[in-house]
Formats: structure tokens, C-alpha cells, sequence
């Protein structure tokens, strides 16, 4: 075959075959082959060779990544934090000093809450010693079978200093952790206070202060079969039964044998297996700390998770006597009891108290000495017969194993429900009896209120409760203290459960802290003990005792120990820590008593600490020791099993079958969690996949990919699903830590050391940032969430209309200038520095609050916007001075439109079995259809404000004697008023306005002020009247004193009175929506999302609304703030307000899907 040329620009063309031959490899054109394909021959196929994947090449299923992914949600947070994507705890961000007071340690003030960083485009969350802050996307991005979601986010993190690890020269013990029992801590991941996966830093990030975590609310509650090797040894521990007002067993084993039957004779004793609780119920202590199930080591999601524990309650200190603090008739400490009723058949037992209890839904309450009588009363016990009369004896006193429960139902000011378990035997109610809101062994937190501290006690230290004493006559409750060292085992000092009638000794037993006396009248108020407090490790050697060498502290052998795994040198002796989880089954006896012990020491804990809503909710977590991947911590190491193998348990060695020695893996880079680094989390679900963590992290000389850091199994592992739900949104979060007084740089515990975390004085700005605090933080960059392959998936499709047609009026009202006093509207005050109109009694409009927000159009061009924003009396105050007095005729445009259509997402859709299961469907809006006899506009208005059903009686008035400052939106006030009984019951609230002005403004324009005022029950924290404003401000806000508040009355579009109703439907059980046919309401003016406004021709029209609805659009859910969103199609006219006539008459339906 001759050579060509004059192809290829005029480059001669190899023959193949004919000439010199080709070098293998890439190389230059003279030592090339240029291939021709011809375009009238099939394809030619083409197998890569020796292809290098990466760590993403497959999907968490296994599969290739050739499918383009579905993005959901991607989010930068340019100009600031998009409140509509993002929900933040606090809500407003505030500064603690650290000037004065309690944290007058700290170099600096603290940050809390979430601030924008326009240099970074980040989002600052703070949190200070002792708070927790919480960034969460209001999203919850949807599962779809099949397929695998992947969250990505940038994130850097504030941290201690990172040079101590496991194994350098120079410790820092605090900075690892060794030192520190309440340690700060840093989480971010796709999850919520329920399900989902996270990456997790506590102290310096060193070592085990890094993992990730499984978090589940889908557990087995217990196992029947017992937990040894002759039964089976892959659970053990109890949770709290999902519906806790169910019938159940008591709390309590059987401890009757051998004693005597106290109402037969002498002689007669229980036998094996006594018990009351009635046939196929099992009596079990309930809330473990820490469970094992399916071989997998499971603690509470709030041992590092403070923001799940129950809201803040300090109880005020009378006095101290005795060595013990004393606190008055009803402070919610001791409270007596009138009656107990019992349903043996359900567990039930309705208490009342003689008087208010002041407790919500989750307290945990200590009942005790509460006389009942059964049919075993009125035997004679000298020979067994019936008599007509309580014989000595006859009257046993309740509960008498178990004494704490948790309060399920509020049923009145003075009584409760709570489960104390079913029975055989029914019992009445003869007499006496307390409750009290605090148990031995419970944790608490003492503060001197700003005053010197109580001899013998630290300011905000935390303690236990030792001991708790009633006494009847006066209603006084007495408790003794005992440090949180103390070791565990001495009866006195661990579950005494005692509490008598009379005072406390003279001279505290056992480890009882001798508290100095001070009698009511010195003793200034401000002094409380709180509950409850953020969870703290053992804090010393010896505090639990030791099962095959557990009990000891993290300090040589593991200095990042994260609790309660148990750690032993590469010897396999020096054992540090609680739960050796390697163990094997044969050890089984042993992983039960290490387990049990560390119950015992947090016995009820739980309940005693954390949110009803959160008791069931348990971690699996994966210390960095144990990734299966990359460790990022540059080092060689021994390489452990993450989870349950054929042969193996978590945290046993693996072993090269080859050599039998233990295998090692070399990390390929050291992670800095202060420098910004991307984060990906993929998971699947089907209920049986777990989750893929991945790190963004340089590999070699210029190159950086995806690395993977621990794959979390699931598959065929789990008796139950890995997820109770798999429909989750993006979350931050960040607790302070606790604070610490004196240096904590030993392994030995510091006197001064308050709630046993970072040293206060050693807190500092971290990262050399200017923006950075001496609070702990996190910076959120970009985030985003994809399906692989993804698509829309399966829809339910609704549609609703109105029933009738709905007649919608003019909002224009033309009202005549002058001082007549009757059919005029007097200007004269309208250009003063606070401009105010006042409308004659037959004018046209009145002073009500039904004109708030309504525009004022004088036709002279230099008024503009001008808005009414407060009424008192007959005056209608303006936002703004008009230019001049105007004459003639002033329009007014009411801002009241009618609603036509209302949907509204449900909080929770109760299952065929009667289980309620938090709404996380998203709605998509689809169509609307619309018919009409004239032209109005229609709005779609996502989320507005009704006025809610409270009831006022009378006016309501500030009685400060200065104004008041109330900060920025978001948190509530307690505030002087002049009406205490303006609502008319506690824990009720109603929206209006005051009026105030910004703290800053030079000027001191006063503004009307919207807000939600509320009366809070002492149940609630302290009781009395609160004020939040709604509206957001870049400025602190300051009520005038004698303000008078306007209440924004129940009011019809065409301004008439009307009853507020709630009428609300679904129309199916499993939808998320909820039909609102009570529409007779106006909304509040200026509340809500105007999503899209809509012109409606006389004949009507339909609507796509795809354009303004969709995944990436706007949506509507219930998301993590707990606002259920709402859209209302409501209709509005300009025309001329008659209100014999209406502009239009309007029907409307609308189409929405469920995803």
C-alpha cells in the first residue's frame, strides 16, 4: 500500500503494518498514528484499559455513576443567610459579656447565635460556655428508593489546640480532652433531633474527638430473650416504650420473696415469682443510657447533644438550714397530695395535688408516701379473716420501689397522669402523699444569682442531689447536695429514694456537702438550683466501679477517649474506660455488668434530663479509631473492625490471615478542622443502607480528590431499619461546652472547676479571624443535596375549591379633610415628627385596628408609602409625616384581602394503628383555576399570620417606669403590665403592636412595633407577661413605657367583627395537607409571602403555577422550626368599598402534589 500525502495537513500517513513500528505510550506527532474513522462503517467499540478509579467512581449501591443527579437544593450564603432556606437557634444573634459576673474568666465576650460574614460568604454560628446553637435547612430533603443522596457542605470549625494527640511528646490535657468531662462539641451533617448522619469534633478534633455518627429513633424496645450466652448476646438495655401511656409492666423487679404477706398471719411468706403485674407483662426498668443492639454499642443521643435536653428550670433558694437548701410552699419542689386515682387495667394513676404544680408535659416527678387500700385491708393478719374495717397495717404507702415517673398528661392546674404500670390488684386512695420535682441522684446546677455564693457551695457548679426531705406542716422541701465525685455504691449516697415528714438531720450523712446556714431573711434572692444540665462523664477514678478493668479515666493509653468505649494499649493490657465492645459472645457476662453499671450510675438520667419527644432517640458512633477508610490523621495505626463481622466484634483487631498479626493502615493526610473543607455524606435507605462519609482532602503533589473515610454499614445487620426516616434536612450544630474555673491541665479533678469543662480563662479567639469569638463556632459555606439518577418520583395529587362563590369588596375608602369631628378626617397632626389623623365618628373609617397597614394616598407626589401603623382611640398614627396638610379628599386602601382557598401542612399524620408520625412530605402547588364575574387580584401568600383564639379581657398597658429594651426580633421579654388579667388564662397569647423606637436611632423616631405578647405560667419558667417583636431589625428595639398595647382585632376583609374559628379537614388520613374552611378572617397585614399576584379577568383563568412551585422553588412542609406552612389564595380589589355591593363574586380551586 503506497504512502499518502496532503492529509492530515500535508503529514505523511502511517501505514500500519508497512512501516517502522509504533512506540507503545503517548507520544509526539512524527512518532504518532492519526486514525480515520469511516463515516459509512458501525461504530467501533472501545474497552478502557487499566482504568484508575476514584473513591466516588461508585455509588454507596455499587452502581456507576452514569446518571446525571437530580439537584435539590444548593445554597451560598453571598449576601447573607437566606432566612427562608435556613432556621437558626436562637433565632437572634446576642453577645455574653464576659465584663462582669459568672464568665468574668473569659479573655473576651461570647457570640451566640448565627451571624453572616460577607468577606467569606459564610455563616457564623457561636455558641458560648454552657449554650448550644443550631443552623438547620427548613427543608427536609426527600428519599427516593433507589437511588443515593448525597449531601455536600464547606465547613471550618473552631478548635482547641490541636498539638497534643494520642501519642505526642507535650500534653495539654485539657486540649484533648483528658481533663475536660462537659466538652465543647461541633456536628454537622444531614440529619435531625430524630434520624440522620453527621461528622462530629469534641475539644482539639485529636484522636477520638473525631467520629460520625448514626442517629436513630428506630429501636427495638427490648429484647424478651435474656441476654447471656445461653440465650442470646446481641441486645440488652431498655428504651422507653414508644407510646409511654400505653399499659405496661411496672419499673420494678420482684423483691417479695422470702418476706412476710403482711396481712396473714406470722409465718406466711411470698413465695418465687411474686408479683402483681397481671400475665404477658414484663417489669423492666426503662430509659438505659447505653443499649446494645444487634452487637452494636448504642448511647443516647443527648450524651453529646445538649440541644435535646428539656427546657432550663430554676427553682429559687428560701434558705439553707441543716446543711441542706430549703425551699417554700409551692416552688414547685414539694407539693402535698390530696388524691391518686388508679386504673390498674391501663397503669394510669391521675394525681392531685392541694395545690398548683406548675409542671409541663415530661417532667420527672418523685411521688412518694401515698396511702392506698385494696381488698387485703380489711383482713385481720392474726387470722386471715375479712373484717368491715383498715386493719393496722392495711394502708400501704405508694410507690415503695419505684418513686420517679414522668409526668404524660397536664390535666388541670393541680393535677397530672402518669404510668406507673398495670396491676392485678385495685387499689384506692386513703391519704397523704408528695410530689416533688427532684430525685436523688439527679443532676443540678447551682447559681448564686449574681450574690456571694452559699458557704460551702460553688456558683454554677453542678452537683447531685444527695437526699430530699419533706415536711408536711409547712410544705418545706429540704435537699442535700453531694459532688458529682462521690464514688457509686454506697446506699446513702446512691438511689437513698427516701424522703421523710420531718426535717433533714442536723449533721449531713455520708457524702452529704455541709452547706452553711442562712435563715430566709439574710439570704438575697437570686440563689436557685436548675435542672437540667448537659450531660458529664465520670470525673474522676473510681467514681463507677471497675468490671474486668473498666472505671479508669482516658489518660495514657487513649488520652482522646471517647466515652464509654473502653481502650487497651497494643499489649492489650492498661486498660482505659467503661464498655469493652471488642469483647467476644463468650464474654457476654461481662459486656452486661460493664453496661449495667454505667445504667446504673445515670439510672434515669434521661427522663430526668431530655425532651419526651427525644427519650428514644440512640447513636451509633464510630470513633476516628475505627473508620474503615482514611483516619486523616497522617499516621499508622493498627486497623480495627468499625461493626459486627461473622467472627468479629466492633473494635477487635483485624488480623492478616496470611501472617496472623495484626494489619495496619498508613492515613495519607492530617485533616485541620479550622480550615475550610468540603464534606460529602452519601446514604441510601430501603431501611437496611447505611452511609458513605467522604472528605475533600489533598492526596499527593498537586492533586486533591474525593478520600473515603468510613463506609457505615447497615445492610443485613440491623433487626430494624437504620433510620425511623430518611427524609432529612441539613444541620449544624455547636455547644460551648462547659465552663471551667482554675486550671484543668491535670488529670486530677480541679476543686474550682464548675460544670467540668475548657478552662475559662484559657478561651481565646480562634483561627486568628476577625470576626471569631471566644465562643465555640462553626462556618457554614456552600451546601448542597442530589439524588443520583434522580427524578420526581411517585406524587399524590389533591385539589380543592371554594363551595360557593366568595364575594370579594373594594378596599378604597375616600374620606373628606376637616375638623367637623363627625363626617371628616381631622390632618392638623399629620406632618408632626409622630403624624397621626383623627377620624370623626361617622368619617368613614375608625380607630381600629383593622386600618394597620393600610395605604394613605393624599395625591400629592412627595407622600409616598405612606401607611397607617397604629391606632389609639380615634387617632390613626402615619410611618411617616406627610409633606403638607392635604384638602379635599384623602384616599385610604385597606390591606385586608379575603381568603378563598387556605391549605395548610399537618404537624403529624396519625398512622392506621394510632401513631403519630411528623409530617416531612413537601407540597408542590400545581394549578389554580379561577372563575369570576369581575376583575380582581389574587394573591398567593405562603405562611400569613391570623390572630390566634386567645381571650383578653379589658386593656392592656406597659407599667415600666423606663423603657423597655427588647432587642431584636426573635426572643421574648418579660415585661410590667398594667393588666395582669388582660389574658384571660396562663400559657395563652394574642398578636398586636406597641410602640417603640430603635436604640441607635439619633433621631428617636417612634415606630409601631408588631409582636406576639404572651402569659406564661410559672410552669414555663418565671411566670408573668412576655413581648417578642415579629418583624426583623438590624437594631434593638425599645418599647415607650406607658405604651398602651393594641390588640389586632378577629376582623372580616370588610372590616366587620367576626369569632375566630378554627374549621380545618383533611381529605385523606395519609395526606399532609389540611383544608381550612374557616375563612371568614382577614390575615394579619404584612405577615406572609407574597409568592405570586395574579390579575383575574371577569371570565376567570387557569394557572401554571410550575413556575413559582417546585423542588427547588418554594414548597410547603412543616420543617424544623415547627411552623406549619400555609398558602392562602386570597382575593383583593381596589374599587370603591360598599358594603351592600361587592366587586366580584370568585370562585377558585387549586391542585397541589405530595411528595
Amino acid at each position: 500500500m503506497p504512502d499518502n500525502t496532503n492529509v492530515n495537513n500535508n503529514a505523511s500517513v502511517v501505514v500500519v503494518g508497512r512501516t517502522a513500528p509504533v512506540p507503545p505510550g503517548q507520544q509526539k506527532s512524527e512518532k504518532s498514528v492519526p486514525v480515520v474513522i469511516a463515516s459509512d462503517q458501525s461504530t467501533i467499540p472501545v474497552a478502557e484499559q487499566n482504568k484508575v478509579a476514584s473513591e466516588v467512581a461508585l455509588s454507596l449501591l455499587g452502581i456507576p455513576r452514569s446518571e446525571v443527579a437530580l439537584g435539590i437544593f444548593a445554597d451560598v450564603n453571598t449576601y447573607d443567610v437566606n432566612p427562608t432556606e435556613w432556621a437558626a437557634e436562637p433565632e437572634i444573634f446576642t453577645t455574653v459579656s464576659s465584663a462582669t459576673g459568672y464568665y468574668s474568666g473569659v479573655s473576651a465576650d461570647m457570640g451566640h447565635g448565627l451571624t453572616h460574614i460577607p468577606a467569606e460568604a459564610g455563616a457564623l454560628l457561636e455558641a458560648p460556655i454552657d449554650k448550644t446553637a443550631v443552623l438547620t435547612s427548613k427543608r427536609f430533603f426527600r428519599y427516593q428508593p433507589g437511588r443515593v443522596s448525597a449531601a455536600t457542605f464547606g465547613v471550618k470549625t473552631s478548635i482547641m489546640n490541636p498539638s497534643t494527640t494520642d501519642t505526642s511528646d507535650a500534653v495539654i490535657n485539657q486540649d484533648i480532652g483528658i481533663s475536660v468531662f462537659n466538652p465543647p462539641i461541633r456536628k454537622y451533617g444531614i440529619f435531625d433531633n430524630f434520624d440522620g448522619y453527621y461528622w462530629e469534633t469534641r475539644n482539639n478534633g485529636q484522636g477520638d474527638n473525631f467520629c460520625v455518627v448514626r442517629r436513630t429513633q428506630s429501636l427495638l424496645f427490648t429484647n424478651p430473650l435474656e441476654f447471656s450466652t445461653s440465650g442470646q448476646t446481641v441486645d440488652y438495655g431498655v428504651t422507653n416504650p414508644e407510646d409511654p401511656l400505653a399499659p405496661r409492666g411496672n419499673e420494678s423487679d420482684d423483691d417479695k420473696k422470702g418476706t412476710q404477706i403482711s396481712f396473714l398471719p406470722a409465718g406466711n411468706l411470698y413465695g418465687a415469682q411474686h408479683d402483681s403485674t397481671p400475665p404477658g407483662y414484663k417489669n423492666v426498668g426503662l430509659g438505659s443510657m447505653v443499649i446494645y443492639r444487634d452487637n452494636l454499642m448504642m448511647t443516647h443521643a443527648a450524651m453529646y447533644d445538649p440541644s435535646l435536653l428539656q427546657d432550663p428550670m430554676p427553682i429559687g433558694i428560701s434558705s439553707s438550714q441543716n446543711g441542706a437548701l430549703s425551699f417554700a410552699k409551692n416552688t414547685g419542689i414539694g407539693i402535698s397530695i390530696s388524691n391518686a386515682v388508679y386504673d390498674i387495667n391501663t397503669g394510669i394513676m391521675t394525681v392531685t395535688c392541694h395545690d398548683p404544680h406548675n409542671y409541663s408535659v415530661g417532667k420527672y416527678v418523685h411521688l412518694s408516701g401515698i396511702g392506698m387500700t385494696c381488698q387485703y385491708s380489711l383482713i385481720d393478719p392474726s387470722n386471715g379473716n375479712v373484717t368491715t374495717s383498715i386493719q393496722s397495717g392495711g394502708i400501704k404507702y405508694y410507690p415503695n420501689r419505684t418513686f420517679g415517673y414522668n409526668i404524660l398528661q397536664v390535666a388541670s392546674s393541680t393535677s397530672f397522669i402518669v404510668n406507673v404500670g398495670v396491676s392485678t390488684v385495685p387499689t384506692f386512695y386513703h391519704s397523704g402523699g408528695v410530689v416533688l420535682g427532684l430525685s436523688t441522684s439527679q443532676y443540678v446546677s447551682y447559681s448564686a444569682g449574681g450574690n456571694g455564693a452559699i458557704g460551702g457551695l460553688k456558683d454554677g457548679r453542678i452537683y447531685k442531689v444527695n437526699n430530699i426531705q419533706y415536711d408536711y406542716p409547712t410544705g418545706v422541701t429540704s435537699v442535700s447536695l453531694k459532688e458529682i465525685s462521690f464514688p457509686m455504691g454506697d446506699a446513702n449516697t446512691y438511689r437513698p429514694e427516701n424522703v421523710s415528714n420531718v426535717g433533714v438531720n442536723a449533721t449531713p450523712a455520708g457524702p452529704a456537702i455541709n452547706i452553711t446556714e442562712v435563715e430566709a431573711a439574710s439570704l438575697p434572692s437570686g440563689h436557685t438550683l436548675t435542672t437540667p444540665v448537659s450531660f458529664v462523664r465520670p470525673v474522676a477514678n473510681g467514681v463507677v466501679p471497675s468490671v474486668n478493668g473498666s472505671g479508669n479515666l482516658y489518660s495514657s493509653t487513649k488520652r482522646s477517649g471517647m466515652f464509654p468505649y473502653l481502650y487497651r494499649d497494643k499489649d492489650g493490657i492498661n486498660p482505659e474506660g467503661y464498655i469493652e465492645t471488642s469483647l467476644p459472645s463468650t464474654d457476654t457476662g461481662v459486656i452486661e455488668a460493664q453496661i449495667s453499671i454505667i445504667n446504673d450510675f445515670y439510672k434515669h438520667w434521661i427522663n430526668q434530663n431530655v425532651k419526651k419527644d427525644f427519650w428514644n432517640v440512640y447513636e451509633y458512633r464510630v470513633p476516628r479509631s475505627r473508620f474503615s477508610g482514611d483516619r486523616l490523621d497522617n499516621a499508622t495505626d493498627n486497623l480495627l473492625y468499625s461493626d459486627v463481622t461473622a467472627e468479629n466484634r466492633a473494635g477487635s483487631n483485624v488480623v492478616d490471615p496470611t501472617t496472623n498479626t495484626n494489619q495496619t493502615d498508613t492515613s495519607i493526610w492530617n485533616l485541620e478542622f479550622d480550615k475550610v473543607t468540603m464534606y460529602k455524606i452519601e446514604f441510601s435507605w430501603y431501611g437496611a443502607v447505611g452511609a458513605l462519609f467522604l472528605a475533600y482532602v489533598p492526596v499527593g503533589a498537586g492533586e486533591a480528590r474525593w478520600v473515603r473515610v468510613h463506609h457505615l454499614r447497615a445492610s443485613n445487620q440491623l433487626k430494624g431499619s437504620s433510620l425511623g426516616n430518611a427524609t432529612l434536612p441539613i444541620t449544624y450544630m455547636v455547644y460551648g461546652g462547659g465552663s471551667g474555673n482554675g486550671n484543668n491541665n491535670s488529670t486530677a479533678l480541679n476543686a474550682d472547676n464548675t460544670k467540668f469543662g475548657f478552662n475559662d480563662a484559657d478561651r481565646s479567639p480562634t483561627g486568628g479571624y476577625e470576626y471569631a469569638t471566644t465562643s465555640e463556632h462553626i462556618v457554614k459555606y456552600g451546601a448542597s443535596y442530589y439524588i443520583d439518577g434522580g427524578d420526581r418520583g411517585t406524587v399524590k395529587l389533591f385539589s380543592h375549591g371554594t363551595p360557593t362563590g366568595v364575594e370579594v369588596f373594594g378596599s378604597k375608602r375616600v374620606v373628606t379633610v376637616g375638623t367637623n369631628g363627625t363626617s371628616q378626617v381631622n390632618f392638623n397632626n399629620s406632618t408632626a415628627s409622630e403624624p397621626f389623623i383623627t377620624a370623626g365618628t361617622s368619617a368613614g373609617i375608625s380607630g381600629t385596628s383593622f386600618y394597620v397597614g393600610a395605604k394613605v394616598i393624599t395625591g400629592n407626589d412627595l407622600d409616598q408609602n405612606i401607611e397607617i401603623t397604629y391606632v389609639n382611640g380615634s387617632n390613626l398614627f402615619l410611618n411617616s409625616p406627610l409633606a403638607a396638610v392635604p384638602s379635599g379628599n384623602v384616599t385610604i386602601i385597606a390591606n385586608r384581602p379575603t381568603p378563598l382557598v387556605g391549605l395548610k401542612c399537618r404537624d403529624f399524620i396519625t398512622s392506621s394503628l394510632g401513631q403519630d408520625v411528623r409530617n416531612r412530605t413537601q407540597v408542590y402547588p400545581t394549578r389554580l383555576s379561577t372563575g369570576s364575574t369581575a376583575m380582581i387580584k389574587v394573591d398567593l401568600l405562603k405562611s400569613p399570620i391570623f390572630q390566634t383564639t386567645s381571650a383578653i379581657s379589658g386593656v392592656l398597658s406597659l407599667s415600666e417606669t423606663l423603657d423597655k429594651n427588647i432587642g431584636k426580633r426573635g426572643k421574648s421579654f418579660l415585661i410590667t403590665v398594667s393588666n395582669t388579667g388582660y389574658l384571660t388564662s396562663e400559657d395563652t397569647g394574642v398578636y398586636g403592636y406597641f410602640r417603640g423606637k430603635f436604640e441607635n436611632d439619633p433621631a428617636g423616631k417612634i415606630i409601631t412595633v408588631f409582636g406576639y405578647l404572651e402569659r406564661r405560667s410559672a410552669a414555663t419558667g418565671t411566670e408573668g407577661y412576655y413581648f417578642r417583636a415579629q418583624d426583623s431589625t438590624s437594631d434593638n428595639i425599645v418599647l415607650i413605657k406607658n405604651s398602651t398595647f393594641l390588640y389586632e382585632q378577629q376582623s372580616k376583609p370588610t372590616g366587620e367583627g367576626t369569632t375566630a374559628v378554627v374549621n380545618e379537614s383533611t381529605l385523606d388520613p395519609l395526606s399532609s395537607i389540611k383544608v381550612v374552611n374557616s375563612l371568614a378572617r382577614a390575615p394579619i397585614p404584612k405577615t406572609g409571602t407574597i409568592v405570586a399576584s395574579l390579575f383575574i379577568p371577569a371570565s376567570g383563568e387557569e394557572f401554571d403555577l410550575s413556575s413559582y412551585f417546585d423542588y427547588n422553588k418554594e414548597y410547603l412542609s412543616f420543617p424544623l422550626t415547627n411552623i406549619e406552612e400555609s398558602l392562602f389564595i386570597v382575593g383583593s380589589s381596589e374599587g370603591l368599598f360598599n358594603s351592600g355591593t361587592p366587586i366580584a363574586t370568585t370562585n377558585a380551586s387549586i391542585t397541589w402534589e405530595e411528595q
